[in-house]
């Protein structure tokens, strides 16, 4: 984040408070669209089987355990999302 000047005065120029609002209403959309995905989207799993498989490894190292499932509702996505760090979690 940069370093706004203006935010080191005593009062806060209309620009930054302009700027905050913004911020804080995007904050609470962004908010609102999360909670009405989890709440709202599901549908009917495709039937297709989830798949698990257990990778040795040599002994200094730790087993890895891979795993494939289905998810059939948007908090699941937002849950691995968050977890695995990609474009879901948004």
């Amino acid at each position: 984040m940069k370093l706004d000047p203006c935010a080191l005065s005593k009062e806060p120029s209309n620009e930054n408070l302009v700027r905050r609002k913004r911020e804080q209403d995007a904050a609470r959309i962004d908010a609102a669209i999360k909670t009405a995905l989890d709440e709202r989207f599901s549908w009917r799993k495709s039937g297709i089987q989830g798949y698990q498989f257990l990778e040795k490894r040599p002994d200094e190292e730790r087993d890895r355990e891979w795993a494939i499932e289905e998810l059939a509702e948007s908090g699941a996505w937002h849950t691995e999302g968050r977890a695995m760090h990609h474009c879901v979690y948004r």
